[in-house]
């Protein structure tokens, strides 16, 4: 749901590698951001700088980012790592993603 400049919605799966998945359509992202874009992600009151990225490659090694997933939904990952270990989510948890 998009709200001024704010696009929240909900964590909603996470997969074997710990990447998580998030409610919010592909559609909606791009109405405010680009790929290389930085946006702040606040996941149940923490706040987050990642990169809105096409693809791991363009991610430095541990880096915490944001891509499109082969479904369409925005996805919070970390370039080989587990984003849900590290970053302590869980599914169901709010999420909102803005312009910093």
């Amino acid at each position: 749901m998009r709200e001024g400049g704010s696009i929240r919605g909900q964590l909603i799966y996470v997969d074997r590698f710990g990447n998580i998945f998030t409610s919010i359509g592909e559609k909606i992202i791009k109405e405010i951001a680009e790929f290389g874009d930085k946006l702040c992600v606040n996941i149940s009151g923490k706040i987050y700088r990642m990169r809105l990225l096409k693809s791991y490659g363009y991610a430095e090694a541990g880096e915490a980012i944001l891509l499109i997933n082969s479904e369409g939904f925005l996805e919070v990952a970390v370039n080989g790592g587990n984003a849900a270990e590290r970053l302590g989510h869980r599914v169901g948890e709010p999420v909102e993603v803005y312009r910093c």
